[in-house]
């Protein structure tokens, strides 16, 4: 993503890298600073502009990496069974969503589905990638 594009946004992300820096928003703060406590505004302004030469249009035309948090896992589907050959889900209000032998085969692919991508997470988490 261009600089200009991200300082466009209206929603920015808490970090990002450009320069080999990584730049992270401070809680309640509405700047930019990376490991040095240098502000990205007066980066840009101070070290790309006027140490390095380069004009303002070429800086903002640079690329910036959005770092995105990763993802935790996805919650596995909670099939219950009440004893009388029905099977269930609790909705966000507790109340019971019976459901059809195709909706409990398809929840059981979909934790299928869950359990590998929450594996492949975890794997990723520990560099295994």
């Amino acid at each position: 993503m261009k600089i200009t594009d991200f300082l466009e946004m209206n929603n920015k992300p808490k970090e990002f890298k450009y320069k080999n820096y990584i730049w992270k928003q401070p809680e309640g703060m509405n700047i930019y600073l990376n490991e040095a406590s240098i502000d990205f505004e007066t980066y840009l302004a101070s070290v790309q502009i006027c140490d390095l030469g380069r004009s303002f249009t070429e800086v903002l035309n640079d690329e910036i990496e959005i770092i995105e948090d990763a993802p935790k896992g996805i919650e596995l589907l909670d099939i219950k069974f009440d004893g009388y050959n029905t099977y269930y889900l609790l909705n966000e209000y507790g109340t019971k969503c019976t459901l059809s032998k195709h909706d409990k085969i398809i929840a059981e692919q979909q934790n299928e589905i869950a359990k590998a991508v929450n594996y492949l997470l975890k794997r990723c988490d520990k560099d295994e990638c």
